[in-house]
């Protein structure tokens, strides 16, 4: 008499010997997820408005630099301002520009505005997300029009 299949000599050790079905892990596994390459939201440690002069009679440009301890995401949010009592800027002028930068953790940004309205003094705020360690930074001047020189 033989003997039943997978179970002799001949055996396929891949066989389930009591029903002849492929052996192996059982129940399949999904693969794991892939790792999370997004680098984390950084702390902002510092920001500062390192220029703010007027470009023109309505023009003014920015450079703002950004100092993080990650190179995660962050954003810049410029807003602009005018008054006409130093110190005390009283009307946003136009939308607040948002700039976005990751990859580093030193930026510098650099903006344009064109000021509908012309007060006296001109100030720019810049604040980050996530918010700087430092509560942001502002610089304001004396436009050429009211210039007391």
């Amino acid at each position: 008499a033989g003997t039943d299949p997978g179970t002799g000599p001949d055996a396929d050790p891949g066989t389930d010997t009591g029903t002849g079905t492929p052996g192996g892990p059982g129940t399949p596994t999904s693969p794991p997820p892939p790792p999370d390459t997004a680098p984390a939201a950084p702390a902002v440690k510092d920001i500062a408005v390192s220029e703010f002069r007027q470009t023109g009679a309505t023009t003014a440009t920015t450079t703002v630099t950004v100092v993080t301890d990650g190179t995660g995401p962050v954003s810049v949010s410029l807003s602009w301002l005018t008054g006409d009592v130093s110190g005390r800027p009283s009307a946003q002028d136009g939308a607040t520009q948002v700039i976005r930068r990751s990859g580093a953790t030193r930026y510098t940004v650099t903006a344009e505005h064109s000021f509908a309205t012309l007060g006296c003094y001109w100030t720019v705020r810049a604040a980050t997300s996530p918010a700087s360690a430092d509560g942001g930074a502002s610089q304001q001047l004396l436009t050429r029009r009211c210039d007391l020189r």
